[in-house]
């Protein structure tokens, strides 16, 4: 079976998670090791090393009497990333004018304000009022001759639910799969399928996990001259297709 644990941050959330329930409910690695049929110094070297599949991860959570989906629900994902967010005020500002947004983007990949009006239409007034509000909400500090220094890096993420994530989740709707996704950059598989809660959370990590390695992968290759903007979409969601609800029951 394909390890489930890696060198990515929520991956590392969660084994250290589950080396603190082991610990916490007495479950010492000569234990593990019999269930795993595995020497203890080999234990060792897995827990170190994060090398875990799926299957042994679920043997742990039983030893300790419960599932993996409590072992999910008790790791802290939500609190692993040490990416800044973006404030209220710096987000309402996107929102208000996505011009905004854009030339703030080009400034971060290390586009000069000069490269910026030579390749886009933008007049000196507007490039100016950008300047400005980009300088007001602490994203940059305004230098002379329109100079730019940036206080904060690409690396800046928007909240899921604040006014970003919101009017992207809203693109994401109306124009994101406005495709019939057959050009050769582009990828789309969905299926219906029947799932316990038990798989549902298995899968939730291993989305969390994909999605952690991309954006690894965006980290260090965002300055590469033949890299571009991919959107990126995953979700799992109790439904049924209409058509499962073609036909009319019948009167009680």
């Amino acid at each position: 079976m394909k390890n489930l644990i890696s060198r990515s941050t929520s991956a590392s959330t969660l084994l250290e998670t589950l080396k603190k329930l082991l610990k916490a409910k007495g479950v010492n690695y000569k234990t593990l090791g019999q269930r795993w049929d595995l020497s203890e110094s080999s234990v060792k070297r897995l827990m170190s090393q994060g090398d875990l599949t799926l299957e042994r991860i679920e043997q742990a959570c039983e030893l300790m009497q419960m599932t993996f989906a409590d072992l999910i629900k008790q790791a802290p994902f939500d609190s692993e990333s040490t990416d800044p967010t973006l404030t209220p005020e710096q987000e309402a500002a996107f929102v208000a004018i996505p011009q905004l947004y854009h030339f703030s983007s080009l400034l971060d990949e290390g586009k000069t304000v000069k490269q910026i009006e030579k390749k886009y239409e933008l007049s000196p007034a507007e490039i100016q009022k950008y300047l400005s509000m980009l300088d007001r909400v602490g994203l940059i500090e305004l230098l002379p001759h329109n100079k730019v220094r940036l206080l904060a890096t690409n690396k800046v993420r928007f909240r899921r639910d604040g006014p970003m994530g919101k009017m992207i989740l809203q693109q994401a709707k109306s124009s994101f799969l406005a495709s019939d996704f057959k050009q050769e950059a582009e990828h789309l598989r969905f299926g219906l399928y029947r799932l316990s809660p038990q798989s549902v959370y298995r899968f939730k990590a291993k989305m969390d996990k994909l999605l952690q390695e991309m954006k690894s992968d965006s980290d260090f290759e965002h300055t590469h001259t033949d890299s571009v903007e991919f959107g990126f979409l995953l979700a799992l969601r109790p439904w049924a297709s209409p058509l499962l609800n073609a036909l009319k029951p019948r009167a009680k």
